[in-house]
């Protein structure tokens, strides 16, 4: 499980080595690419938004893209099982949120995220193939996509609008 800190300027650090770190609005997480790690990282996320009075609605929304998001990283920056640093940030402002995530990973193909494809109205949800919905879900509940690749390091950025509560 991990600890969770508000408003300290200190690390909190779990068994998986999986660092959560809040200031003020930002909620920053330093893990690696492990798809516990990221099942672990959601769930936190899931009850600190919360604890701030984030409407359910929109901790529901950042479950889906950063779930896909995250996951994605683990599956195609780090593939074969290789292991890397992943670091989330994610900044809680009136009205919208702003997240960014790095890696070292390999960098997306063409050095641009993926447009995605809406599930085929024919298809079950349980038998979608692989590729394109997440990312079509990642751009329909985001703006500002935007990611980078410098000196090894992979850049995601976008933010979620929120409800005023």
């Amino acid at each position: 499980m991990l600890l969770t800190q508000f408003n300290g300027g200190s690390v909190q650090q779990n068994a998986n080595q999986i660092q959560h770190k809040t200031i003020e609005n930002t909620i920053t997480f330093s893990f690696c690419s492990d798809p516990f790690a990221v099942r672990e990282v959601l769930s936190e996320l899931h009850d600190t938004l919360l604890q701030k009075n984030v409407a359910e609605s929109d901790v529901e929304n950042a479950d889906i893209v950063l779930g896909e998001a995250l996951n994605n990283i683990v599956e195609h920056a780090y593939p074969d099982g290789k292991s890397g640093d992943i670091k989330l940030q994610y900044t809680v402002d009136a009205g919208f949120h702003t997240i960014t995530i790095t890696d070292n990973g390999l960098a997306m193909p063409d050095l641009t995220p993926p447009e995605g494809a809406a599930k085929p109205d024919d298809c079950a949800f349980e038998e979608l193939p692989e590729g394109g919905f997440g990312w079509f879900m990642i751009r329909a509940l985001t703006q500002n996509l935007s990611y980078q690749r410098h000196e090894g390091t992979n850049r995601l950025q976008f933010i979620l609008s929120i409800e005023d509560n």
